[in-house]
């Protein structure tokens, strides 16, 4: 494991009793707190929000990243501190021992700490079974409200979550409008909130990152209200990342083959589809793919159809290109219909609808 370099002088200080105060008011919460617009968005666009950004989240990878992509799962180099969490955090919950607090914090802040390392915590910590308050809920409101440490403020969420004290609620949703919190604070709403759906809506709406994408993969999950659907299909797959990683969850829950089977769509339905069969067609980025989905043939038929109306522009026409490039390789590549629901005729047909679009625009 990675050891992170103490960001803060928080280990070094004392309080009268001798034992590390780790506490600040200096916190990440209270940083972000802080950069909050009118509206509860996260302002950071500002020079200053990026320089005190730095303090705060000093990380190599893009924000929310390792957590997505690059969780371990118990790392053999990591047992023994495992170990000393997983004593520390039953006696924090039996006796509310300081000097336990202490200690956690330190090995925490020190190692490079993701969800499958929590998560192997809890489990061997049988966290379930011990009591909650007061001791443990406070702690983890302690490591949310009260570090500097983004390891720290990850674990607290997910304790948390384990608490099931919904007091919270305001705060984790305002440390996940930080892409590099909001996996966690995804799945702490999830365990806490009355209106998940709604809730983590919201925040979806306000992030668009590695967040974002995480996100949706976990609301997509639920039964969805229409306009939340809606949102999925006009909004949820766009993220400063890939549109790949969202494309499928966002067919599916945005409903593409029941919005492209009508007759006519508008010109907002066309560019919204557009982008979602662009994602699912281009097989050089990761994420689902429009083979996954029950009906691909269909979804490219109904809308090369809406294309022969609504492509007039050069970027109307990228889903048309991309398309074509798809089709071709499931010509090259369907000997005798291996490839199910397609057929090369079928193809065919397709390829020369698409091209007859491309002459009557140079027309």
């Amino acid at each position: 494991m990675v050891k992170k370099k103490k960001t803060t002088e928080m280990l070094t200080s004392t309080n009268s009793n001798g034992i590390n105060n780790w506490r600040t008011e200096d916190s990440i919460l209270n940083f972000l707190y802080s950069y909050l617009d009118d509206e509860g968005n996260l302002n950071k666009s500002t020079s200053k929000f990026k320089e005190n950004e730095k303090k705060f989240i000093n990380a190599k990878f893009a924000p929310g990243m390792i957590d997505a992509l690059f969780s371990t799962t118990k790392p053999s180099d990591s047992e023994k501190y495992i170990d000393k969490l997983v004593k520390y955090l039953k006696s924090i919950a039996l006796n509310g021992d300081t000097v336990s607090e202490q200690k956690f914090f330190q090995i925490v802040s020190t190692k490079l700490i993701d969800f499958n390392i929590i998560d192997y915590t809890f489990e061997l910590a049988n966290i379930d079974s011990l009591p909650k308050e007061p001791h443990l809920t406070n702690f983890a409101k302690d490591l949310i409200s009260k570090t500097a440490d983004i390891s720290s403020v990850k674990f607290g969420m997910q304790i948390l979550a384990k608490c099931q004290d919904k007091s919270v609620l305001k705060d984790i949703k305002v440390l996940g409008l930080h892409d590099e919190f909001t996996f966690y604070a995804t799945n702490t709403i999830i365990d806490l909130s009355n209106h998940v759906e709604n809730d983590l809506w919201e925040l979806g709406k306000r992030i668009d990152g590695w967040g974002r994408i995480k996100l949706i993969e976990k609301l997509a999950k639920f039964k969805l209200s229409e306009p939340i659907k809606d949102w999925f299909f006009y909004e949820g797959y766009k993220n400063k990342i890939y549109y790949e990683y969202s494309a499928l969850d966002c067919a599916i829950q945005g409903e593409l083959y029941k919005k492209i089977q009508v007759g006519k769509i508008s010109y907002r339905v066309y560019r919204s589809a557009s982008d979602i069969i662009c994602a699912l067609v281009n097989y050089s980025v990761p994420g689902g793919k429009i083979d996954n989905l029950p009906y691909p043939s269909k979804i490219i038929q109904n809308f090369i159809r809406h294309a022969k109306f609504h492509a007039k522009s050069t970027s109307d026409f990228r889903a048309l290109d991309m398309i074509e490039d798809y089709l071709k390789d499931i010509k090259t590549y369907n000997v005798n219909g291996k490839i199910k629901g397609w057929d090369n005729k079928m193809v065919e047909i397709f390829l020369t609808e698409i091209n007859e679009i491309y002459i009557n625009k140079n027309g």
